[in-house]
């Protein structure tokens, strides 16, 4: 439920007064959805409602990573400096100091003046250096990239609860020797994986005593069987990696020849933290690196401490007593339903003859039966027993617990019993969600916080602009581009403050469909879902895609022409009855547009954040915008009084009556 919605984030100037940062919250507006594209963050946000469930808390680790296999290769010019000549030979005319070019002093005399020329009055051409483009090379391309971690990979100071007071933040998850060589090359040689007696106590083949026994919980998720050791680890070697405070320096003591204490030393090397990695006993990497750039932790719940309660953990207890009972149930099943077996004597009935047969329904049996005796008297069948009812009434019991302490009653998901009245399922619908909302909010900050974490990296890191393309609200697509240099301001990142509860699409749907049947009695309820944008929307709710909707391929062209127009700009023409008339870039199509939803569209898209957007900084593209809107006024203007004018000379004409004088002939007629 708290993973089938990407929480909302609004991007805000750090100062309002200052350009750069507007400039930088608007780039950011358009970044974040590319960086959600290529993370896949809607995978991301399920793995963290996972991981608030089962461990309370997780790790999003946002770093900007070079990786030409992940990302693709750009071809990059690499330019010199190569000598070049500047200038071409010449002479130089002695009488009147003309230049007169080789070609032109075959004759050794002047063209201009007649003056000899001799060797001395020869000039060498001018050499320097210029940038030239002299070999291209592939290069990796680079992106931002999140990932998530859970708390069997995170190493936090249990005793603080919120990350500004952590010295410390570490990160232990299991690598491939080979991929530990490709990153780290010559500084990786020698680690050694799973299988070696060297690696043992970093939980090689799990004799150690003190061996990692988290490693072993991490690798017991991930194997397909219930052993640890397996081939496929063989090779596995456990990286850890550490973010350090520069306060955490303080632990360093001693100083240096120059009676320079350690601890100043790192900070001036480490001015804001510390970046380790290692595996085994090497040390692969130590950076200059912060902690709070990279990192954000999410809890389940509030509470002391670093390990907060999962959201998962009250329902242990019930989980365990449902188990117990089912293990009951099927265990009377089993050894119970069909009775304790079938007693007999054995004096009377050889068991051994009766095992080396098959027994079937309809044989017939031959015993000899003592005299005067019953055969039921040598022969006696237990019958099974029947579990208490009260078994199963405990049973829907330990399930409405569970609803209770989780919050997941059927309600939250839409669902309930067609006994429930409306009233009551919305009540109870709301307080379900009143019991996720504190995860909701803890998910939303934090994505408010990654985003504004990951823009600031990639602003950081990545050298290109780039440029991607979207969907469009009506379909149709849509370019974004983003210029590094307008995210050098600072911005901040807020969670949508007005976003609702995210609800599942049968609800949305059922919500829809209530209005259209509201609709009918509601003409602002008309006008809300007859209008044209939110067409697609409809669509989607009724699930029918392929619905062809009147008006939409109107608006969609319409939509398109605006980006074009932006892109240019009107101009002033004469007209034939001399005077001026200002053209848009884009003509109307007079037969097959439909006139007024082109209008619509364009005086909508006028007070819209886009339109105001390019008035304020594009208003040659924001005019030749409103001159195809006023375009396409005129022309239907202009065939509405066609239209009066041919109703009119269609009308009969009054005739005069005997004795009434005829009417004065119109000055166009005359």
């Amino acid at each position: 439920m708290l993973g089938q919605k990407i929480p909302t984030t609004r991007f805000f100037p750090s100062d309002y007064r200052k350009e750069l940062d507007i400039i930088a919250a608007r780039s950011a507006t358009d970044l974040a959805p590319l960086m959600e594209r290529q993370n896949r963050v809607s995978l991301l946000n399920l793995r963290i409602a996972y991981l608030m469930y089962t461990h309370g808390i997780c790790g999003v680790y946002t770093r900007y990573l070079v990786d030409g296999e992940r990302f693709g290769f750009r071809d990059v010019d690499q330019i010199s400096m190569v000598p070049t000549k500047l200038s071409e030979d010449r002479f130089e005319c002695p009488s009147c100091y003309s230049e007169v070019p080789m070609q032109n002093a075959a004759t050794m005399t002047c063209p201009h003046c007649g003056g000899e020329l001799t060797e001395g009055d020869f000039v060498p051409g001018e050499m320097g250096e210029v940038p030239q483009v002299t070999a291209t090379v592939k290069t990796a391309k680079g992106q931002q990239v999140i990932s998530i971690h859970g708390g069997l990979e995170l190493r936090l100071p249990p005793w603080v609860s919120d990350q500004p007071d952590m010295p410390y933040l570490g990160l232990h998850n299991e690598v491939h020797k080979s991929q530990l060589l490709h990153t780290y090359g010559k500084r990786a040689e020698g680690i050694e994986g799973t299988g070696s007696a060297a690696s043992a106590s970093e939980g090689g083949s799990g004799t150690s005593c003190s061996g990692d026994y988290d490693r072993y919980a991490r690798l017991l998720l991930n194997e397909s069987t219930n052993i640890y050791y397996s081939a496929g680890n063989k090779n596995l070697a456990t990286l850890k990696r550490y973010w350090l405070r520069p306060a955490s320096f303080e632990m360093v003591k001693g100083e240096d020849t120059q009676g320079k204490k350690y601890s100043e030393r790192l900070k001036e090397i480490f001015p804001t933290g510390a970046y380790l990695a290692m595996a085994t006993d090497k040390l692969l990497d130590v950076r200059d690196e912060s902690m709070d750039d990279h990192w954000e932790l999410v809890h389940a719940h509030e509470g002391p401490g670093m390990y907060k309660p999962a959201l998962g953990s009250s329902a242990i207890s019930i989980n365990k007593r449902i188990n117990t009972l089912e293990n009951f149930i099927m265990e009377w099943v089993e050894y119970s339903a069909a009775g304790q077996g079938t007693l007999i004597n054995s004096a009377f009935l050889n068991v051994n003859a009766l095992a080396g047969q098959s027994r079937v329904p309809g044989n017939i049996y031959g015993v000899k039966a003592p005299i005067n005796m019953p055969l039921g008297n040598l022969v006696y069948e237990s019958r099974p027993g029947q579990i208490a009812s009260e078994v199963f009434g405990q049973s829907g019991r330990l399930e409405k617990k569970g609803e209770t302490v989780t919050g997941a009653v059927p309600t939250i998901s839409g669902g309930t019993e067609q006994s429930l009245k409306p009233t009551t399922y919305l009540a109870d619908r709301e307080q379900a969600l009143g019991k996720m909302y504190g995860p909701w909010l803890h998910m939303r900050t934090a994505w408010a916080n990654i985003m504004v974490k990951s823009i600031r990296e990639w602003a950081k890191s990545e050298a290109d602009d780039v440029a991607y393309t979207v969907h469009g609200q009506n379909g149709e697509y849509e370019g974004r581009e983003i210029l590094v240099d307008n995210l050098k301001g600072q911005i901040e990142a807020y969670p949508e403050t007005n976003e609702a509860f995210p609800e599942l699409w049968t609800q949305q749907s059922a919500i829809f469909l209530k209005l259209m049947e509201m609709s009918g009695n509601d003409p602002f309820i008309q006008e809300i879902l007859g209008h044209t944008n939110n067409m697609a929307y409809g669509k989607a709710m009724l699930g029918l895609r392929e619905l062809f909707i009147p008006r939409e391929d109107d608006r969609t062209k319409q939509l398109i022409e605006i980006r074009q127009l932006l892109q240019g700009q009107p101009e002033v023409v004469d007209t034939p009855d001399g005077l001026s008339a200002i053209m848009p870039s884009i003509q109307i199509g007079k037969f097959e547009d439909n006139h007024q939803e082109h209008i619509q569209a364009v005086k909508e898209w006028a007070v819209s954040a886009d339109g105001l957007k390019a008035k304020r900084d594009n208003q040659m593209g924001y005019q030749n915008v409103i001159a195809h809107g006023v375009a396409h006024e005129e022309f239907l203007r202009q065939k509405q009084r066609q239209l009066v004018q041919e109703a009119q000379a269609m009308a009969p004409q009054p005739v005069a009556g005997p004795g009434k004088p005829k009417a004065p002939p119109s000055p166009a007629s005359a």
